[in-house]
């Protein structure tokens, strides 16, 4: 399997969005035990258990003539990672031939193979606010808080790699969801929906039958402080009225005068 990982070559392009699919190469050499790098055919190539990792040694828009070079017509047991700006960050992709989505490398590639039937490991990095910033937005360094999130997920498609390579058929619709799986495992499944449990009969509503109008404990005690309440009836029949406040009381009769006592 030729497994070649878009860049641009140089020490300054080394950790740019550009370069994301190379990083996944090199941490893909290093856990597999491959062979050191070696120049050859206009590329860095290094051969390991898992087939030949290669890093075109030239601009990214310009891959096209060194993988075609070093596939020598096996498109089938291709595979091409490359950064992509329609996925978000921390998101990895797996397709075989289609669109190349405006990524000038893959273009490159797919015009010097005269075919669009290969693999492509698609690494997110996300888009740019605006469209007029994605020139200088992939030739610039992660950020430390792009790479805490990017990293964990390269060094996972690096460590579950061999998932994706089937003995028989190289690459297969079933080695690419057991990679992708491992890799990014979906959510799980929410939980279903459990029905409330039924509210508890208050004692009330089971003395009274439940329904109806509902009885506070205290209505008893309410309705007798309200008979309390009430005015008395006058002997005559007729209600008295009530009393203004700081007013002696109609039933009783004013104190009279003091008797002066004799002696």
């Amino acid at each position: 399997m030729l497994i070649v990982g878009l860049n641009n070559t140089g020490r300054q392009y080394a950790s740019t969005r550009h370069n994301a699919g190379a990083m996944l190469l090199d941490r893909l050499v290093a856990l597999h035990r491959f062979g050191a790098w070696e120049r050859s055919d206009g590329a860095q190539l290094s051969r390991g258990p898992l087939g030949t990792a290669a890093k075109p040694a030239t601009f990214i828009n310009l891959s096209g003539a060194v993988v075609a070079r070093l596939a020598r017509g096996a498109v089938d047991r291709l595979l091409v990672a490359h950064d992509d700006l329609d996925l978000p960050l921390g998101k990895l992709k797996l397709k075989h031939g289609g669109s190349a989505g405006g990524h000038r490398g893959v273009l490159s590639c797919e015009h010097a193979l005269r075919s669009k039937q290969f693999w492509r490991l698609r690494v997110g990095i996300g888009r740019p606010e605006s469209r007029w910033e994605v020139p200088d937005y992939v030739l610039q360094p992660f950020t430390p808080h792009e790479l805490s999130i990017l990293s964990p997920l390269l060094d996972a498609a690096a460590r579950h790699f061999p998932l994706l390579l089937d003995a028989a058929e190289g690459i297969s619709p079933a080695s690419c969801s057991a990679f992708l799986n491992a890799v990014d495992p979906p959510p799980p499944a929410p939980r279903p929906k459990q029905p409330k449990p039924a509210k508890p009969r208050r004692a009330d509503e089971a003395r009274h039958g439940g329904g109806g109008e509902n009885v506070s404990p205290d209505s008893s005690a309410g309705a007798a402080e309200r008979v309390r309440s009430l005015p008395a009836a006058s002997t005559n029949g007729a209600d008295l009225p009530e009393p203004e406040a700081g007013a002696p009381s109609p039933q009783a009769a004013p104190p009279g005068p003091k008797r002066a006592r004799t002696r």
